[in-house]
């Protein structure tokens, strides 16, 4: 505990000299410097082909996704439960897919929201809503617009090719959600979930036991 606290000290005193030197903070400095995988409750099972629609939109679309529940990470910086409830996410030959299920009648309460999602590989995906209008884009490597649709929840579509993936290779994500300049809810609060990318990894782990 003490070295997280420790490391948490750390960048914020960087991000402030930063900031008084009048430079904008790398985004670096909002995570963990010794980053830990944080467990993910479920792992996908199979490939997936979600409708982008913000909805549920059959039993199945999600069926096969692997999950992790938000609400067990205390991450919402103690102000009171949780705006991201859960991260459903899983992939195709060319795809990767979120969804993220939210508290939307208190989230439609907010004026404006961001959320940003920090994937390793260099990539950076950023999800706004303001005056009802909803727009994803990536940031980096390459700015570009992505499929997005926000209605009882929130869903995405990132293509695999931007993290340039060695087979088998996975991905590590961070999620925050702002409104404005204030840090509403950072998941994991340390450390980063680690995502399946391949399809040879989940016919390996279906004939695990």
């Amino acid at each position: 505990a003490q070295a997280e606290e420790f490391d948490r000290l750390f960048r914020t005193h960087v991000a402030n000299a930063y900031r008084l030197a009048g430079l904008a903070a790398p985004e670096a400095l909002s995570q963990p410097i010794r980053q830990q995988a944080a467990p993910s409750l479920h792992q996908p099972t199979g490939l997936l082909h979600p409708t982008i629609d913000g909805m549920e939109t059959s039993y199945y679309e999600w069926l096969y996704a692997g999950r992790m529940d938000l609400t067990c990470t205390d991450a919402a910086m103690q102000r009171g439960e949780h705006l991201l409830r859960a991260i459903h996410y899983g992939f195709n030959e060319t795809q990767q897919f979120f969804r993220v299920d939210v508290d939307a009648a208190r989230l439609a309460q907010l004026p404006a929201w961001t959320l940003d999602l920090l994937f390793s590989h260099g990539v950076q995906v950023r999800v706004t809503r303001e005056s009802n209008a909803l727009q994803a884009q990536i940031v980096s490597p390459a700015p570009g617009t992505i499929p997005c649709a926000f209605d009882r929840i929130l869903e995405l579509a990132v293509p695999l090719d931007i993290f340039q993936l060695k087979p088998a290779e996975r991905i590590t994500l961070t999620i925050s959600l702002l409104s404005g300049e204030d840090l509403l809810e950072r998941h994991p609060a340390q450390g980063v979930f680690e995502l399946l990318t391949s399809g040879t990894e989940l016919e390996a782990g279906s004939w695990s036991v």
